[in-house]
């Protein structure tokens, strides 16, 4: 009995050998996050400015990206996403009457050139409001599409409020300087990156020029001309340079830009304000070029994963779903770093949660990937589930025996020790065999003896 006791504490062992291998898993991402790439000096007339990387979602440059500023017309970029929120159809005629050029005039206030008494369309007075600036296709969007232009300014600071614009208020549509009527360069890119997800804005902020329809008024409609093309064309920037771009300026709010571009397949976002001029000078525009430029001439993008790559195989305990764990790269993955920095030095650290537990709904972050070079921290990517996973314990004991056994050395112990379990059965049964033959022999020796 000792000999059998010893074969079962043989394999008691060796089935915990194997349990402990594949619960093996390599540490989490543990190093203390240091500073960022250092940002370049950049010699820019802007009192605040930021560049952003919209594809990978960093900041690559700030200047005073937080302090208080005033807006001037891109508060216009407010109203027309605001207003596109609200409504759908671009073709909607409006009647333009007084109250919608109430007070623009007194105020000198720059126009688009509709008139008292004409119909337009919702999408004229979008392009009105982007192009040439003009505050009375402002009030005229407000009051088309909240009726006053008191609410659509309430509606104004619950958008804002939702981007997460925390140092903006607004108290007009068309950034007419009021002490109250502020934001931040920080906010404004905000604002940009989410108008530039919508279609209709991304197209009018694009636009150079635009012919509205004809009507009673304007039978051959209202030619609408960017303020940018001036602007571009006194500097000697390609035409083509940016992608899109609205303007802004009063006394104190100084010369501001919202702008964009691409380089390569990086969406680069630039807001510089309060730039000293007037009228007639362009430094908002030199500085989103000299900005802009330094990163087209010293960044690219290193691929990290290539289409169809493996990031991560993340062990979800009490998992029915093997797959749940398993992310692979739906498309090239990259980092916009310095050209210095190759993709090798960029080194891939996955961070699972504290505990990764089934139940799990899709879209839940499951594990981040974060990139560093050396001792900067570059940026991280969330590992959301693609799928519903529910949970069962029993079944993820299956599993997980499975799991081990994909691994070969695993495989192989665990051949061996069924093959050993089956010997040691078999033998166990001979035993028992034997042992009831010779008890029967036994017996019956005993019987004709009697």
């Amino acid at each position: 009995m000792k000999r059998n006791g010893s074969w079962m504490k043989q394999a008691i062992v060796l089935l915990l050998c194997i349990v402990f291998v594949g619960s093996v898993t390599p540490s989490a991402f543990g190093k203390e996050r240091k500073n960022a790439l250092p940002q370049p000096e950049l010699s820019l007339y802007s009192s605040s400015a930021i560049v952003y990387d919209a594809s990978n979602g960093r900041i690559l440059y700030e200047k005073n990206k937080d302090e208080k500023r005033y807006p001037a017309s891109l508060t216009k970029m407010m109203t027309v996403y605001a207003a596109l929120q609200l409504e759908e159809d671009d073709n909607r005629e409006i009647v333009l009457d007084e109250v919608m050029f109430r007070g623009l005039y007194e105020e000198n206030a720059s126009m688009a050139g509709f008139a008292v008494g004409e119909t337009v369309r919702f999408k004229d007075l979008i392009y009105g409001a982007m192009l040439p600036s003009g505050a009375e296709a402002c009030q005229a969007l407000a009051i088309a599409t909240k009726g006053s232009v008191e609410e659509f300014v309430a509606e104004m600071n619950r958008q804002a409020e939702q981007l997460g614009m925390t140092h903006t208020h607004f108290v007009n549509t068309s950034g007419l300087h009021d002490d109250d009527h502020y934001t931040s360069a920080g906010d404004m890119l905000l604002l940009l990156e989410a108008a530039l997800q919508d279609e209709r804005f991304l197209e009018a902020y694009g636009t150079d020029v635009f012919v509205t329809a004809g009507n009673e008024v304007h039978p051959y409609g209202v030619e609408l001309s960017s303020t940018r093309l001036s602007e571009l064309e006194a500097l000697g920037i390609p035409e083509d340079f940016f992608e899109g771009s609205k303007t802004g300026f009063t006394t104190e709010a100084g010369k501001c830009l919202a702008t964009s571009t691409w380089d390569d397949d990086v969406h680069l976002l630039y807001v510089g304000m309060l730039a000293e001029g007037d009228y007639y000078t362009h430094d908002h525009f030199a500085d989103a070029y000299t900005a802009l430029t330094y990163f087209k001439e010293h960044y690219e993008n290193k691929v990290l994963y290539q289409k169809g790559d493996l990031i991560a195989d993340l062990s979800i305990k009490d998992s029915l779903h093997r797959s749940a764990g398993t992310f692979y790269a739906s498309e090239k993955i990259a980092l916009y770093v310095p050209q210095s920095i190759t993709a090798k030095q960029i080194k891939k650290s996955v961070e699972p949660l504290a505990s990764l537990q089934a139940p799990y709904q899709k879209g839940d972050t499951l594990a981040k990937v974060a990139f560093t070079y050396e001792d900067l921290y570059l940026g991280e990517m969330a590992l959301n589930a693609h799928q519903d996973i529910d949970a069962h314990p029993f079944l993820y004991i299956l599993f997980s025996i499975w799991w081990w056994m994909s691994d070969s050395l695993v495989r192989l112990l665990v051949i061996a020790m069924i093959v050993y379990m089956l010997i040691w059965c078999l033998h166990r049964y001979r035993r028992k065999k034997r042992r009831r033959k010779n008890y029967r022999s036994a017996l019956l020796y005993q019987r004709q003896k009697r």
